[in-house]
């Protein structure tokens, strides 16, 4: 009777598991056109809007980078419009993958077979413990490059190359900052991944050393 619990609530995790892949599918989807208002958006929609105006300089008051790219950008009102709603929308789908991973490591994680089975190797041999550091690094990068401006205000470095970004068009700004805040969200909700895999792992291992000792 129990082992037809735990199956039933297997098959119910990984039916669960599978609609959340179609939601946050559909959901980047949704992002993909919503960042394409680059395009639509009036050059002088805060002046034709005082909510906008104030939605802005709200925005404005904790992000950094909306100040900056919009000095640099003859396209200042739309510029500093277009990130902020596209801050929006990547704090909406960093907190999505957020709570997904928070249900999955905490209640969904103990009845998948396949990751309970790559737990019980050993921590050297796990490619998550290699990983994390390296998502860190990446998203503390992606912190200091996007959201303090610094990519807007001093340029970004390839190896010898230096090159500064142009907001001098439509298709700049929409390039460069739904390549950018995808990057900065994703690498958020990686690094929140990352780091309950990394601990659940710990224990499922240390569980299943545990459990190895006591069967000898």
């Amino acid at each position: 009777m129990q082992d037809l619990d735990f199956e039933s609530k297997k098959i119910r995790i990984e039916n669960t598991r599978v609609k959340f892949g179609k939601f946050f599918t559909k959901l980047c989807f949704i992002y993909f056109l919503y960042s394409l208002s680059a395009f639509i958006i009036p050059k002088n929609i805060l002046d034709i809007s005082p909510v906008c105006l104030n939605f802005v300089n709200f925005m404005k008051s904790y992000f950094p980078n909306i100040e900056i790219i919009g000095s640099i950008s003859p396209y200042t009102q739309l510029s500093e419009f277009y990130v902020s709603i596209m801050w929006i929308y990547g704090i909406i789908i960093f907190a999505v993958s957020s709570l997904y991973s928070l249900v999955y490591y905490i209640y969904f994680c103990r009845y998948d077979d396949d990751f309970i089975l790559l737990s019980k190797k050993k921590c050297e041999n796990d490619c998550p413990f290699l990983l994390l550091p390296f998502m860190f690094g990446l998203g503390i990068f992606m912190f200091e490059v996007y959201y303090t401006g610094y990519f807007a205000s001093s340029g970004i470095s390839i190896r010898t190359s230096h090159f500064m970004p142009e907001f001098q068009s439509r298709f700049s700004i929409f390039g460069y900052i739904i390549f950018f805040q995808s990057g900065f969200s994703l690498s958020g909700s990686v690094i929140l991944m990352s780091t309950f895999e990394f601990i659940y792992k710990i224990y499922f291992y240390l569980k299943g050393v545990k459990d190895a000792e006591q069967s000898q």
